[in-house]
């Protein structure tokens, strides 16, 4: 905007002059170069950045300006191969059957909760969180991977899963007679076991050392939902639990936390409760080579989008032209919050269970499809709020 002469105010200015005088300043700019450098690139970067290839059928391809690949970087050792050793758990079970693990490890026992897991189909926390302390003990602390400095990561489906297995990997560590123990990460304050838990509370000291932290002894497991799955940089990241469903560039960002090459590192394993082999495969595909967007936007989504949104009736036109002059005026969130409020309200009373359940995520989803929309919504959160802006 600094830099677009569309961005001068002008005199006489009206609302519907400003949201224009906006929306033109925050496009792309003729006489400016702009780069994106991105190791995943969802379709929305590659149609921004992309070089533009027209096709015969008259869509319209979009390929990176320029590519390294993660094939090539792996080839040149900058980083490592995480999907050279993935393992889903059924093919565990199979492979340790035939081999032989370390000879003072009661390799009867571990197979025997395999065995459990696999054919019994009992999936206790419990039970999976000894299978990924018996692995880690026997299979990458007793071979000195990263010369004795490998850690490992723990996967979660959210929340309650990700305290369910702190409990249960640091009772078992205890059993076990371990010198190891277990951090837990998320967000937020938690109710478990009938009363609020945090980070803090649980690891015994504050969320900005967790990274930190897990570069010492005795931490060895970091237990995650939903949180240092991306743009993480733990080099001493060996081994990953997973034990949550992933797809499409989630898939690439969870396993890649492993990625990172260091000396001693010569390999990364992932023990998968969730997916398979199939699909994980499928989705780095595209990050192994190329990553090119098949067609363009379809800006009659955002269209039908706003349709549907405006057809649940819980705002009027006036709250949103109300709500928008207030906003870009400089009012304060409390006078926002009222108009918010009274949409809440409507979403409450006028809609039953299934009408909410269906229009919960389109918000958000509107949101998406373009940049400048979610640059412009920034009205801030209050404590213990969800976000209600978009």
């Amino acid at each position: 905007m600094a830099l677009s002469t569309a961005g001068a105010e002008e005199d006489d200015e009206t609302l519907e002059d400003k949201i224009n005088r906006l929306m033109e300043a925050k496009k792309l700019l003729p006489n400016a170069s702009y780069f994106a450098f991105t190791a995943t690139p969802k379709n929305k970067t590659l149609e921004i950045f992309g070089d533009p290839e027209p096709q015969a059928d008259g869509t319209v391809k979009h390929r990176p300006f320029h590519s390294y690949t993660m094939k090539q970087a792996i080839q040149e050792g900058f980083i490592l191969d995480v999907l050279a050793h993935y393992t889903p758990v059924e093919s565990y079970y199979k492979l340790v059957k035939r081999i032989e693990a370390d000879p003072e490890f009661d390799t009867k026992r571990a197979k025997k909760k395999l065995r459990r897991y696999v054919e019994s189909h009992d999936h206790a926390i419990r039970l999976k969180a000894e299978i990924m302390v018996d692995h880690f003990h026997e299979q990458v602390l007793a071979l000195n991977k990263i010369g004795g400095e490998a850690r490992a990561m723990v996967v979660t489906s959210g929340i309650e899963r990700a305290i369910q297995y702190f409990h249960a990997i640091r009772d078992y560590l205890a059993e076990r007679r371990s010198r190891y123990q277990a951090i837990v990460a998320f967000c937020g304050e938690h109710e478990y076991g009938g009363a609020k838990v945090t980070e803090a509370s649980l690891n015994g000291f504050p969320s900005s050392q967790i990274a930190d932290k897990i570069q010492e002894d005795p931490y060895r497991f970091l237990i995650c939902a939903d949180k240092f799955q991306t743009g993480y940089d733990e080099p001493l990241l060996h081994t990953m639990y997973v034990d949550k469903m992933l797809s499409g560039v989630k898939a690439v960002q969870t396993l890649s936390r492993l990625n990172r090459a260091r000396q001693k590192k010569h390999d990364v394993f992932v023990l998968d409760f969730m997916n398979d082999s199939d699909t994980i495969q499928q989705e780095f595909a595209d990050y192994y080579r190329t990553t090119v967007l098949a067609e363009e936007t379809d800006p009659d989504k955002l269209h039908d989008l706003k349709a549907a949104l405006d057809g649940y009736q819980v705002y009027a036109t006036s709250q949103v032209d109300e709500l928008v002059a207030l906003y870009l005026g400089g009012a304060n969130r409390d006078r926002l919050d009222t108009i918010l409020d009274a949409c809440v309200a409507m979403y409450r009373e006028q809609l039953d269970e299934g009408a909410r359940w269906t229009s919960r995520g389109r918000p958000r989803r509107f949101c998406a499809p373009t940049a400048s929309c979610r640059r412009s919504c920034r009205i801030p959160t209050r404590p213990g709020k969800s976000c209600r802006s978009s």
